[in-house]
């Protein structure tokens, strides 16, 4: 599951768009279907957000996300052509928009696009932009054995050991 703040696009407009920027939670909960080798992935991102405090009425406005998402890795798994759709629909409905570009993926804490993304119908999308995600390393674990020792025998099950690597 992934949590955020800030913009979402699309339903926010004019001097709302600056003012309640930040006032917009969202989450959604990516899944990943690779293909090929993992040549091609296909990720399918649900979720939900909500504006606090939204508009002249300052209102909760609520909304079901959606995002699918396809990826090329011609060469590398460093670097793909990727194909978005995303909309939301509710009180913060947005119009269905994509977003087209390559990315690059330096090390699973980064990653680097240039998009063209468009509304479906109009013309209110992002146009070209240059987007940057950061990822933190876990600093959460929700199974079994959370900061436990744990050594891999071969052939053999996982071991607590004081000597290994720690499960975050």
């Amino acid at each position: 599951m992934t949590l955020g703040t800030g913009l979402f696009p699309g339903y926010l407009s004019g001097e709302d768009r600056v003012k309640d920027a930040f006032k917009t939670y969202w989450m959604n909960v990516p899944v990943t279907i690779p293909f090929r080798d993992n040549k091609f992935s296909l990720d399918l991102m649900p979720g939900a957000s909500v504006t606090v405090g939204h508009g002249e009425d300052q209102t909760s406005a609520w909304g079901f996300t959606y995002a699918a998402r396809v990826a090329w890795y011609p060469k590398s798994p460093k670097l793909s052509v990727v194909g978005e759709i995303f909309a939301a629909h509710g009180d913060a409905g947005a119009p269905a928009e994509f977003k087209i570009g390559p990315r690059w993926e330096p090390s699973q804490y980064a990653v680097f696009a240039v998009t063209y993304g468009q509304e479906f119908k109009g013309s209110n999308g992002a146009g070209f932009e240059f987007g940057v995600m950061l990822f933190t390393p876990p600093f959460a674990c929700l199974a079994a054995g959370c900061g436990k020792k744990i050594k891999k025998t071969a052939g053999g099950p996982m071991i607590p050991n004081n000597n290994d690597v720690t499960v975050l």
